[in-house]
């Protein structure tokens, strides 16, 4: 493509508002911490920032359109040996830049006949106490032999696939190559997707070890009623997907993880022994999966693209029982347009179709999120953020983050011309995003992403990652156009960063709705939100939080939502206790209270009702589980500025998850059928919980119901008595003239002498 010449002109309004500075922040995830000092307020009058008028720059000449942006950025700077520019990009977790490599994406035009070639191999590993573990690797999954040859040709290594999806390791020389291999239609970075996870507010990092813990979510949720009565999650398989498990084996040692969780290793990036260091996240969310369903048989899957995800979700379908539940706390960004659908979407939709229950968090991005209608500033390209042209980086307008040294940067755009595969765009709409810097005098292009929207079929969303030295920054969106690619603005656009700034805003300009990320905005998911534990009875917004991601999604494409109501589902607990991240204290996340704080921490308390609800209520189908669970919900609140009333909106949804009182005697079906050639009528009747319960009686009555007689001699025992279990049961009654009309019902007999009654049903005898 040729090259442009752009000039930038940045405008920002200096409005002068003091502020306190905040709290530390960290990133998330696989990123290097921030330090405690990361962010700090700042006014544009103590820098003497000033509107300022950019140096011209120019883009790149792109020698290969398949290849993403940032990815040939890195090429070229691996070729002209730009160490500055390459380590610029350490911020990015599939990058390493010591090694010279990166970890991309092959999205292919034709199937590259992906398959299993070999079953998952088993490794034994001992634990302490003389106690072994066992680990599922996931299977090998071969491609076509040309293809692998063409990738091995390149110098990169070849890891998995999925669908027409193909994982590579590659060093930054190969890049151009991969792009260059036949059948490669696009080649990307995997999906950026981060835990929805706070970082603990501890100076030293992790908060204190401090023995067994118990998530306040099982009491305040009622789920503890339900333990009472023996439902605990039997029969149910639930499955924690996340980046890694760092010290499970210690929390399996302390009974705050089941001893026999099946470990299953999807993930180029996390081992389970030796344990990887720095991803305890996912430990953190099976402790409440586990807290809430004790007797659920755990699945700990470990993934870090979206290509080993999509093979791990597989695998899970694969799992035989029919009961399933999914907690996953992990959000995507620019996997789709945010309105449902997408490649992500796409994998949650048919592990649903497969009878399986997803739990998913909604992201914290409330306050690191802007989404709205681009609109031209002035007469230039630039996008128009108030009255200026930048989006500013700090609490509000006037007052930036004064961002400290070697802090990783990654901002993530997308707009609404997506085609209908959701692999790339439909009109040819191009814009660009430039991260600046302010050195003083001036404002620095550090920088950019400019896809080829205009001369290529890629998706419409763009990214920058950057490591950053010290200061204040901010960010400019500009269109781009040319001949077959007009661009007349009025496209509605999203922006995201996965950093946090403690409650406060993270851009000057934000959309607290709007806000919920890839897969909380499709239906498969049952989305949820967080709300404080301990704020739970405190209007008016009864510990919702202020990070909590909200709805709605997107319209179709990725247009503007307008007033639809939608997402999240629910709310659930979180600031809650667990080993991983330490006993709360019962302060809020503002004033700097400990507990595992973030939608991460409420996910799986849905997921864990979900699988306690199911071992109680054996008959019920997926549904039916769902929509009880959002029915059990108490209202908290209405959708505020976001949409929607009380029963159901954009900010608590149902509201916050609550159970019901269980019963300990549940008739799951009764019927009677008359079999003529035996001239009787067969009662049967089915339990689904024998807790209570010490057998049963059958009646019957002519067809007004009115005279009932007991038919069995002696009391029909029940099979489980005091068992959280169910049976099938049967009797015959040979005592029918042909030709008449009977009614029957069913005595339930409890143990505390108490009965309780079956509907009444009719008989024909014919």
């Amino acid at each position: 493509m040729k090259r442009r010449i752009i000039s930038i002109l940045f405008v920002i309004v200096l409005a002068i508002i003091a502020i306190g500075p905040p709290a530390a922040m960290r990133a998330q995830g696989p990123l290097p911490p921030i330090s405690e000092n990361a962010i700090n307020a700042t006014t544009a009058a103590a820098l003497n920032v000033a509107p300022n008028v950019l140096p011209s720059i120019s883009r790149p000449a792109k020698n290969v359109s398949a290849l993403q942006d940032q990815l040939a950025q890195m090429s070229a700077a691996a070729k002209s040996g730009e160490a500055a520019k390459l380590n610029s990009f350490s911020a990015s977790q599939f990058v390493d830049v010591a090694n010279k490599q990166v970890r991309v994406i092959l999205e292919m035009d034709a199937n590259p006949d992906s398959h299993v070639a070999s079953a998952p191999t088993i490794e034994t590993v001992e634990l302490s106490g003389g106690k072994t573990a066992q680990i599922q690797h996931a299977p090998a999954i071969a491609i076509r032999p040309a293809l692998a040859q063409a990738i091995a040709a390149t110098g990169a290594t070849y890891e998995t696939a999925f669908q027409n999806l193909v994982q590579v390791l590659a060093p930054f020389t190969s890049l151009e190559a991969l792009a260059k291999i036949s059948g490669v239609r696009y080649v990307r970075l995997p999906y950026p997707a981060e835990p929805s996870a706070l970082p603990p507010q501890n100076p030293k990092g992790l908060a204190p070890m401090v023995g067994s813990q118990t998530s306040e979510g099982v009491n305040l949720t009622k789920t503890d009623t339900w333990h009472n009565v023996g439902y605990k999650g039997g029969g149910v398989a639930l499955a924690v997907f996340d980046f890694g498990f760092t010290g499970w084996a210690a929390r399996q040692a302390t009974g705050d993880l089941p001893a026999g969780a099946i470990l299953k290793d999807f993930s180029a990036s996390y081992s389970f022994s030796p344990d990887t260091p720095g991803n305890v996240h996912g430990t953190a969310c099976a402790e409440i999966t586990f807290d809430m369903a004790p007797e659920a048989t755990h699945y700990l899957y470990a993934f870090s693209t979206d290509v080993e995800f999509g093979n791990a979700v597989a695998d899970f379908i694969g799992v035989s029982g029919s009961k399933k539940v999914v907690s996953m706390s992990v959000g995507w960004v620019n996997a789709g347009p945010y309105d449902g659908t997408g490649p992500i979407n796409a994998i949650v939709n048919n592990a649903q179709a497969n009878g399986i229950f997803w739990a998913n968090s909604a992201g914290n991005n409330q306050k690191s999120h802007w989404s709205g209608t681009s609109v031209q500033y002035s007469t230039s390209d630039s996008i128009a953020f108030g009255a200026g042209s930048g989006q500013g980086i700090g609490p509000s307008v006037g007052n930036y983050w004064n961002i400290s040294n070697e802090t990783p940067l990654r901002f993530y755009l997308e707009w609404n011309d997506w085609n209908a595969a959701r692999n790339g765009n439909q009109n040819n709409i191009d814009y660009d995003l430039y991260l600046l810097r302010w050195n003083g005098t001036s404002w620095v292009v550090v920088a950019w992403a400019e896809g080829d929207q205009c001369g290529s079929a890629i998706p419409p969303t763009e990214a920058v990652s950057h490591t950053a030295a010290g200061g204040i920054y901010a960010l400019v969106i500009r269109r781009f156009t040319d001949i077959g690619c007009p661009n007349n603005f009025g496209h509605w656009m999203q922006l995201h960063t996965f950093l946090n700034a403690h409650g406060d805003n993270f851009f000057w300009y934000t959309n607290p709705c709007n806000s919920v990320l890839i897969p909380g905005d499709g239906d498969s998911a049952v989305t949820v939100g967080a709300a404080f534990w301990n704020e739970d009875s405190s209007g008016p917004l009864y510990g919702l939080e202020p990070f909590s991601g909200l709805g709605p999604r997107n319209g179709s494409g990725g247009t503007d939502p307008g007033t639809t109501v939608n997402k999240p589902d629910v709310v659930a607990p979180d600031g809650t206790s667990g080993v991983t991240y330490g006993a709360s204290d019962g302060t809020n996340y503002v004033n700097n209270g400990l507990g595992f704080w973030g939608t991460s921490a409420a996910a799986p308390h849905v997921a864990g009702m979900a699988a306690v609800l199911w071992s109680g209520r054996p008959a019920f189908t997926l549904a039916q589980v769902r929509s009880n669970i959002q029915a059990y919900a108490l209202d908290k609140g209405d959708g505020g500025g976001c949409g929607g009333g009380t029963n159901l909106n954009n900010r608590y949804g149902n509201g916050r998850i609550n159970f019901g009182s269980p019963s300990a005697e549940t008739l799951a079906k009764f019927n009677a059928k008359y079999a003529p050639k035996k001239n009787a009528t067969r009662v049967r009747w089915t339990t689904g919980s024998e807790l209570q319960s010490e057998g049963f009686n059958v009646y019957r009555a002519g067809a007004k119901a009115k005279k009932w007689t007991r038919l069995n001699d002696k009391m029909i025992p029940a099979q489980f008595i005091g068992q959280p279990h169910g049976a099938k049961y049967s009797f015959v009654d040979h005592q029918v003239k042909a030709g008449r009309v009977y009614a029957y019902k069913l005595e339930l007999v409890l143990s505390d002498g108490s009965s309780q009654w079956s509907e009444v049903v009719q008989v024909q005898a014919r």
